[in-house]
């Protein structure tokens, strides 16, 4: 994916041992709206909702990035609007820290409190990027 070598790519989308959402995000990472596109169709001949999951066993990636989250926190404008046009759902708030729902208790319970922060901050990084915000807001402003 570094090169962008579309021959090479090719062959790769026909293995099957290869994580196809870990290159996605490789592919969001680097801008590469083409091969991103090219990954998220052999996904969904594989499964038709694979494009929109985040990527669980990724070396570089935290399981709960999305490839909407990756472009935001990145400020690439062209693939925030690609990932929309696809049908990639909005990135949802983060729950308070003093929320306690019955899904942010369960969480603390089974999850470890700097994961979520973490998580939590990428969250935050990723809604308030100026390449993100224009394409989900209502603003006549910044239409």
């Amino acid at each position: 994916l570094k090169n962008n070598n579309l021959k090479m790519i090719e062959y790769l989308l026909k293995r099957k041992d290869l994580d196809l959402m870990d290159c996605a995000l490789h592919a969001v990472k680097l801008n590469q709206t083409h091969n991103v596109e090219l990954i998220f169709n052999k996904l969904k001949t594989i499964h038709p909702s694979l494009e929109f999951s985040p990527c669980v066993n990724s070396a570089e990636f935290p399981e709960y990035l999305t490839p909407l989250m990756l472009a935001a926190q990145c400020g690439h404008i062209e693939m925030i609007h690609f990932l929309i046009s696809r049908g990639h759902p909005e990135i949802p708030q983060p729950h308070k820290p003093t929320c306690v729902c019955n899904e942010c208790v369960t969480m603390m319970k089974e999850t470890d409190p700097l994961l979520i922060a973490t998580k939590t901050l990428d969250i935050y990084k990723a809604i308030c990027s100026p390449a993100y915000i224009p394409n989900v807001t209502n603003d006549p402003i910044l239409m």
